[in-house]
């Protein structure tokens, strides 16, 4: 049960962390007064180092939980 738990874990972790640079990006271009069209977030050098830690310890989650020991 803690396995289960544990990769659910670590999949929420992946799934808010890019689901809220998606959200935050689309916030910005809401604002632009030229306006957007672009569909996807934009993949800069910043957002790859803050998203780094979180889906690297979602996947460390998911990692351990399928691990048998």
């Amino acid at each position: 049960m803690l396995r289960i738990i544990l990769q659910w874990l670590g999949v929420a972790i992946i799934l808010v962390s890019i689901g809220g640079w998606w959200l935050l990006d689309g916030y910005g271009c809401a604002f632009n007064t030229s306006g957007c069209a672009r569909l996807l977030p934009r993949l800069t050098r910043e957002v790859v180092k803050v998203l780094t830690i979180p889906i690297g310890l979602g996947l460390l989650l998911i990692v351990l939980a399928r691990r048998k020991s």
